[in-house]
């Protein structure tokens, strides 16, 4: 490796896609029906506010969970493949 490429998204885990991330889960060759189940039963597990009212999320991933970091980790393979790609894209054209 000879450079490191660094993202700062804001709000990431935050806005992470629910249906989006379990097509990536599936692509990934993850296909136990139970698994995925239980993976979508704590992205919407309900979140008591300071208020007391409870809301079920539809994005992001749980906050401090012991599974967020693997769920971030999926979803920014892609960009990683992308990045990866406009480096050989570019690597192409300098050989011109």
């Amino acid at each position: 490796m000879y450079y490191v490429v660094e993202f700062d998204i804001k709000s990431f885990l935050d806005n992470v896609n629910h249906p989006k991330l379990m097509r990536q889960i599936w692509a990934l060759g993850i296909r136990d029906k139970h698994l995925l189940y239980i993976i979508r039963q704590i992205l919407q597990a309900p979140i008591k506010m300071s208020d007391g009212s409870v809301i079920h999320p539809d994005k992001g991933t749980p906050q401090g969970g012991i599974i967020s970091p693997l769920l971030a980790n999926i979803v920014l393979n892609e960009l990683d493949h992308w990045v990866d790609n406009q480096w050989i894209k570019i690597q192409e054209i300098e050989k011109l």
